[in-house]
């Protein structure tokens, strides 16, 4: 019956239009001022002595300018991908973050022709994209695999801006990006950046990634400022696209931990293969 269902379902993809599933990350967004990695300093306020950006909108919310990409997003969709979407053909699906929300909502301001009655709506179903945290528990990894692996993705990844692997990181070169995003961001009470601890792994078995943490909050700040028209610093459009490189880094070691997203994205993953194996309903975003 199964392998019934499975000839039906291939013969009805031959002749209906393919199904696409489609995912977006949020709009640029404004960030907070938490900084992790280094003992005894918590906040932005402790690295520098300068202004941080004028978000001018609450932390981790869109930025205006973000939104207005979004929505720029959702136009082109709708001009070169899906020049007759409708309600009944798209389905969006968002998790319930501001962020996240207002960005599903410009995208499908882009879609929606003008003149037209606009009937979009958005779906939220947050463990889709969080299994868990930000008050969610539908299930938890195994903390201690976590760690193990996140500390194992802290040596074999390679520092950026020519830092290289820790095994046989280039310190100079280290100390020498710091003492750089230190002539833009100043100078806070935890001292002269280039003094910043070296990414290690602490008794516990947990990563502490010292400056490379700050490199990447600080990173952020420069590149989600210029996305956002927001003037901040006089790095050049080459230095703020060489620090963010420690933002993907900061992911590959803390974030993307495979003991941790295999069950923070489980909910999200099934749900997209099961719709892709059924070429009958709308498409998702």
């Amino acid at each position: 019956q199964d392998k019934e269902r499975q000839v039906h379902l291939r013969a009805s993809a031959k002749t209906l239009p393919g199904k696409q599933v489609i995912f977006f990350r949020h709009c640029v967004r404004s960030t907070n001022r938490q900084v992790k990695g280094v003992d005894g300093f918590g906040f932005a306020e402790n690295f520098t002595n300068r202004s941080l950006p004028n978000w001018q909108t609450p932390e981790r919310w869109c930025t205006a300018q973000g939104a207005e990409m979004m929505e720029h997003a959702g136009k082109w969709l709708a001009q070169t991908r899906f020049p007759s979407i409708t309600s009944k053909t798209l389905q969006v699906i968002s998790d319930v973050m501001n962020r996240d929300a207002t960005s599903a909502n410009h995208l499908l301001q882009g879609l929606a022709r003008k003149n037209e009655t606009y009937d979009f709506t958005v779906q939220f179903l947050p463990h889709l994209f969080h299994s868990f945290g930000y008050g969610r528990s539908l299930c938890t990894p195994n903390s201690s695999l976590v760690k193990k692996e996140s500390a194992e993705l802290l040596l074999s990844n390679t520092m950026p801006m020519g830092v290289g692997r820790l095994e046989h990181m280039n310190t100079t070169r280290y100390r020498e990006v710091l003492r750089t995003l230190e002539t833009f961001v100043g100078r806070g009470e935890a001292g002269p950046l280039e003094d910043l601890p070296v990414p290690s792994v602490s008794a516990d078995g947990s990563v502490k990634l010292g400056g490379a943490s700050v490199m990447r909050f600080f990173a952020q700040n420069l590149m989600y400022a210029f996305a956002s028209g927001i003037p901040y610093t006089s790095a050049t459009m080459e230095q703020r696209y060489s620090y963010v490189e420690w933002v993907y880094f900061y992911r590959k070691v803390l974030s993307q931990v495979p003991a941790k997203l295999a069950v923070q994205r489980a909910c999200g993953i099934l749900k997209v293969i099961d719709d892709l194996r059924s070429p009958l309903g709308p498409n998702l975003m």
